[in-house]
């Protein structure tokens, strides 16, 4: 269930990166005047497309590196987001922390940093289609992982209940078996001669 959860996440953001592109219709109705800025605006999703396609390139093997380089990787984004806390390093450790196997992830870490308020310090913050995508996987996991607790705390409970329950009916059975030895020696009792 997981795995497929990633795949989804990671589709997505494949998805949002096609969302960036210029339709071909627009870059051809512009005037030949616009160029420039058109030019400066194919640039800048261009370098945005290739921030996206680095960073899925950069999650997408968490799962299969060894824990020691998870571990230098881990602390590597640790150090970049304390050194500066920009919107990119918030993001890159967000999605190591949601992706990347126990003990190095931590979905709760995750969470805190994607679920913040957009502004001058946190960027676009939950707003941003990656930290979206991220937060509304985590939050679904975390509310099945809580389902998946209920239930087995449940499971327990019963499980509990049919054990008292059976201790009860084999009690209730031996004195059920006591009562009728009882009745038994009394029938014997009376049934022989005198």
């Amino acid at each position: 269930m997981r795995h497929s959860a990633k795949t989804i996440i990671l589709l997505g953001l494949l998805g949002l990166s096609a969302c960036n592109t210029v339709p071909p219709s627009l870059a051809d109705a512009q005037p030949s005047s616009a160029a420039a800025p058109q030019t400066r605006l194919e640039e800048v999703v261009t370098a945005k497309q290739l921030e996206l396609a680095g960073l899925l390139e950069e999650v997408a093997g968490y799962r299969t590196l060894p824990p020691n380089e998870l571990n230098v990787r881990g602390e590597a984004l640790r150090k970049a987001w304390s050194s500066a806390r920009s919107e990119e390093n918030r993001l890159r450790l967000a999605a190591f922390y949601a992706l990347a196997p126990a003990p190095h992830g931590d979905r709760n870490r995750a969470i805190v940093l994607l679920d913040v308020t957009p502004g001058e310090t946190n960027g676009r913050g939950r707003i941003h289609p990656i930290a979206a995508i991220l937060l509304f996987g985590l939050q679904e996991n975390r509310r099945l992982d809580e389902a998946l607790n209920n239930s087995q705390q449940k499971l327990r409970d019963e499980t509990r209940r049919a054990d008292a329950q059976q201790q009860t009916n084999e009690q209730l059975q031996k004195k059920l078996d006591a009562i009728r030895e009882i009745e038994r020696k009394m029938l014997d009792r009376n049934t022989r001669p005198q």
